[in-house]
């Protein structure tokens, strides 16, 4: 969480737990970012800023974060693609209200 900065590739993995990635304040360095995020009997919650599109892929990956209303062509892109093992990973633009 907080200021810091993203590279392009990405790699997070989270074994029995509960996971966060905050991406909010977080410095895109790539117009283009990827996410591999590995759940194993865990939780993990992506929390991503307004005006980036999302797109999620892989076997229990979800998103929470709405179509947006017209990201332009040029919205950075952030690809998350998600693998659990009775977990969950979940995309989402605001925090989560539990």
């Amino acid at each position: 969480a907080g200021r810091w900065r993203v590279p392009e590739h990405y790699r997070t993995v989270v074994y029995k737990g509960n996971g966060w990635l905050d991406l909010r304040a977080a410095e895109l360095t790539a117009a283009e970012t990827t996410l591999l995020t590995v759940a194993y009997k865990s939780r993990i919650t992506i929390l991503v800023p307004p005006g980036v599109r999302v797109e999620a892929s892989g076997f229990g990956a979800d998103t929470d974060t709405g179509a947006g209303p017209g990201l332009p062509a040029d919205a950075p892109v952030i690809h998350v693609r998600g693998f659990s093992y009775k977990g969950t990973i979940r995309v989402r633009n605001r925090p989560p209200e539990d």
